[in-house]
Order: C-alpha cells, then sequence, then structure tokens
C-alpha cells in the first residue's frame, strides 16, 4: 500500500514504549492540503514499527480514492480482523463498537463478567475517524467513553476534519490530546474558543504560521500538544 502515499510529510515511526499513554488527535484542514496522504502513512508506519498492532479507517463514503487499495471490512470483523481496514460507517457504527468493547456490566451474565476479567476487550490499534460529523449518530456519548477508555482498549484516534469550521460535536475537544492544522480557508475563531484558555495564544500563532508557510509548501502542517503525554520514541 506503501505506493499511495505521494510525498512524505516530516515525523518519525510511532514506536510503543513502556507507560506510553495513548494519543487523541484531532486534524483540520482544507481538501488537497495533505491530510489523507499523512493519514495513510502515519497508519503504514504505525504498523510497520508495531507489528502486533492494527489499523482502521472508518470512512463516511468511498469518495477518496487514495483508501481504495485499503481492504474493506464489516462492522462485525471489527473483534477478529489483522492489518490495515477500512470500514464505512452507518449511524449505528460507533454504538456497535462501544457496545462490545465497553458491554454494559448490567447486561452481562455472571458467567459472562468472569470471562471478562479473564479476558479483557482490547482493540490494540489505531482508529481513524475520517469527517466523524457525517457518521456520529445522535449519541455522541458511544465515541467519548470509547475516547475516555483508550487506555484500556489500548487504541490510539485520529479524527481529520475538512476545515475547523466542520465543527466537531459538544465535547469533542475535551478529549483531545493533539490538534494538528494544515491550510484552510476558515476563520480559527471557533476552534480558539473550544480549547482551553492556556492553549488559544499559542494556537492562533500556530495557525497563522500554517497559513503563511502553505503559501510556500501546500503540505504544511504543525501540530500543538494539548495534554501532556509519552508521545514519540525516535
Amino acid at each position: 500500500m506503501s505506493d499511495i502515499v505521494k510525498y512524505s510529510p516530516p515525523g518519525g515511526p510511532i514506536k510503543y514504549a513502556p507507560g506510553r499513554k495513548q494519543f487523541n488527535k484531532m486534524w483540520f484542514g482544507a481538501q488537497g492540503a495533505g491530510k489523507t496522504g499523512d493519514l495513510i502513512l502515519l497508519n503504514l508506519k504505525y504498523v510497520e514499527f508495531n507489528p502486533h498492532k492494527r489499523s482502521l479507517f472508518i470512512l463516511p463514503d468511498d469518495n477518496e480514492a487514495k483508501f481504495d487499495p485499503v481492504p474493506e471490512i464489516e462492522v462485525w470483523e471489527i473483534p477478529t480482523f489483522t492489518g490495515i481496514k477500512k470500514l464505512f460507517a452507518g449511524k449505528k457504527t460507533l454504538e456497535w463498537i462501544r457496545n462490545y468493547f465497553i458491554p454494559d456490566p448490567f447486561k452481562l451474565s455472571k458467567e459472562q463478567r468472569e470471562y471478562l476479567k479473564k479476558n479483557p476487550r482490547r482493540f490494540d490499534g489505531i482508529i481513524n475517524l475520517d469527517d466523524p460529523g457525517t457518521y456520529i449518530g445522535s449519541r455522541p456519548e458511544d465515541l467519548y467513553e470509547l475516547f475516555s477508555r483508550r487506555r484500556q482498549l489500548n487504541a490510539d484516534f485520529v479524527s481529520t476534519f475538512p476545515g475547523v469550521r466542520k465543527k466537531a460535536p459538544p465535547g469533542y475537544y475535551g478529549y483531545a490530546t493533539h490538534i494538528r492544522l494544515y491550510e484552510t480557508t476558515d476563520s480559527i475563531k471557533y476552534l480558539l474558543e473550544e480549547i482551553a484558555e492556556d492553549k488559544r495564544e499559542e494556537l492562533l500563532e500556530m495557525y497563522r504560521r500554517v497559513q503563511a508557510q502553505a503559501k510556500i509548501d501546500q503540505y504544511h502542517w504543525e501540530e500543538l500538544i494539548i495534554r501532556e503525554i509519552r508521545d514519540r520514541v525516535r
């Protein structure tokens, strides 16, 4: 699948280290700014340097040709697939994923609870949410519980949005560990209102730098750490 990446943006391989906490990144940028190519490259490196991990792209449709080489699966295959796969999402997809990986204890039998104690359900990989606002449905709580339990699931998350004006559901930003900006024609005002006050000036300066540098390099991006975690081991 490496032939679908047309360029190599900056950033080293993501390797796992003892004590590493899972990331939850939000990427914003206009169409053609390089998000999809970077996302594919990130996942290729992720599984290359962590061969026991796996990667899932959750997509709203099949309009992005760069994902064509990625094999498609159905939602019930998520617990057992290996490698890099894609899934076209419906309104109930995130609810299904949540119910499988975080089962309601009140609906489990005693035998099921005992089984889960010995065999916890973990995703063990990276989950990529492409334009999740189109399929998150009326219950963002399902996704938020996955975000908040990402350490137990051993799951990293990346959410991509076609510009900062494409609003994420309320509360989404509260779970982010990183915000990445690409070139965009949108105003940064809404995004500034959603993040913590002590990060707003830094985000605004980053936005201005990216907008200026993108006139020279259309694939330029910068990333702001919202929460300190042990992120990368070179």
